[in-house]
């Protein structure tokens, strides 16, 4: 073999060689950036058993950072619900203004704002649904990427979310200068949740198919339709109405039921595993057998 051969042999080995490496490199990467699931949830009356906005108004008032008529004229609306005599969503809307009038929170420091709402997440953090809870925990342990997707104020949200080892909050976020609030317009995902969960997908390099989404009610249904597992949690009326024939249905109360839409057109009781991805549903069950919650 001359010594011409020779050195063309070394280079066509070197450049299969330097091809190996380089096609190894590749799957290694790819298998690095294998999207995850994720873990979507609504916070008032899903996550959280009541309204984390007005426990977040009341600890506001209680602390002398809004005008106590505020709150008052939130509690009559909540009053007239409680008796019957008044629509719930006419006291969600005089919670959700509280926060949303632009002149509100002016010159409040943002830092007693957000003690206020570390103190509320330490004194009011575990009134919880356990079915929500439970299912965050067996998420995350299974490696999915969970969120927040809320119109409660993003401050609010946030300090529940860190109790609750959740890394991601999307919410309301009132206008300010980084010391204090400056009043404003507010940026919030009412209405775009879909959007907000597209969004977090994108960023955090989830597979949306395999992910799961969990509210209570019809501004929640955008986002249902995103994932690959929604959940109707303790629906009101029109989420109940739009989950109809299409979304499995969780019901908490003394006990927790689950129910999926057959085959014969009706729902039937499901276990959870039919709600959500196998080795989840699995994880979840366990846990509430233990807690003997399951019906």
């Amino acid at each position: 073999m001359t010594r011409g051969v020779l050195i063309e042999a070394g280079f066509n080995i070197s450049l299969t060689y330097i091809l190996f490496l380089l096609s190894s490199t590749q799957n290694l990467r790819k298998e690095n950036n294998v999207s995850k699931p994720g873990g979507f949830f609504d916070l008032d009356g899903t996550f959280v058993r009541w309204q984390w906005s007005h426990a977040w108004i009341v600890a506001l008032a209680n602390a002398g950072l809004i005008e106590r008529v505020v709150l008052d004229r939130t509690d009559e609306a909540l009053v007239a619900y409680r008796k019957r005599q008044g629509d719930f969503d006419v006291f969600v809307n005089e919670m959700v203004q509280t926060f949303f009038d632009e002149e509100r929170l002016v010159g409040v420091r943002v830092s007693d704002v957000e003690y206020v709402s570390q103190r509320l997440a330490v004194d009011g953090g575990d009134y919880v649904h356990v079915f929500a809870r439970e299912l965050n925990e067996a998420a995350r342990e299974l490696g999915y990427v969970c969120a927040i997707v809320t119109g409660s104020p993003t401050i609010a949200a946030r300090a529940f979310a860190d109790k609750h080892g959740i890394p991601i909050v999307l919410g309301t976020n009132l206008p300010n200068d980084g010391q204090r609030y400056t009043g404003g317009n507010v940026s919030h995902w009412m209405g775009r949740k879909h959007i907000a969960v597209q969004q977090i997908a994108k960023e955090h390099d989830i597979d949306l198919s395999r992910s799961f989404a969990i509210g209570d009610s019809e501004g929640d249904a955008k986002m249902f339709e995103r994932v690959g597992y929604p959940i109707a949690f303790n629906p009101n009326m029109g989420l109940k109405r739009l989950a109809h024939g299409k979304w499995p249905i969780v019901v908490e109360r003394k006990l927790i039921y689950a129910t999926s839409w057959s085959k014969k057109g009706r729902y039937v009781q499901a276990d959870l595993v039919d709600c959500l991805p196998a080795p989840l549903g699995e994880a979840l069950t366990n846990r509430l057998n233990k807690l003997e919650l399951l019906a």
